[in-house]
């Protein structure tokens, strides 16, 4: 056996240690840096939630009455909260989001409820049914 061998065969843990040792903190790094990241996109979210409250009321009060949704104000009013839940969905679908903190918030039931209303309110004329149409990640949300 030659030294270089021999330097090998004493090594080879040690060596074998540092680099499995470098690849593990790697790892964790990159899990915690995507929590944090899940995390910060999911307060981003529910800073929002708490800023459209009292749109959202205003919306729910049209999708429940869809008489009121006659002008192109009301509608864009329902269009425009629809598609913030959209993006929300899709955050949600695709794990970008913490799924855990928007169910117990109650961001996850919101959305359902609000898909599920404006689904019934868009049977009532076509104004609404092209957006609901478009919201897949919002209608993939309530299966």
């Amino acid at each position: 056996m030659t030294a270089f061998h021999g330097w090998i065969s004493e090594n080879l843990r040690t060596v074998l240690d540092t680099l499995l040792g470098g690849v593990a903190a790697a790892i964790v790094t990159v899990y915690v840096s995507n929590r944090q990241e899940k995390t910060k996109i999911s307060l981003n979210i529910i800073n929002d939630y708490l800023q459209k409250y009292d749109e959202m009321a205003v919306v729910r009060h049209l999708l429940e009455n869809p008489s009121e949704l006659a002008g192109a104000t009301e509608i864009n009013r329902v269009k425009s909260l629809g598609n913030w839940y959209e993006i929300v969905a899709a955050l949600y679908n695709s794990r970008k989001a913490d799924r855990a903190i928007l169910k117990q918030i109650g961001i996850k039931k919101q959305a359902q409820s609000f898909y599920t209303a404006a689904m019934k309110a868009s049977m009532n004329g076509p104004s609404l049914q092209k957006a609901v149409s478009g919201w897949i990640e919002l209608k993939q949300l309530t299966q």
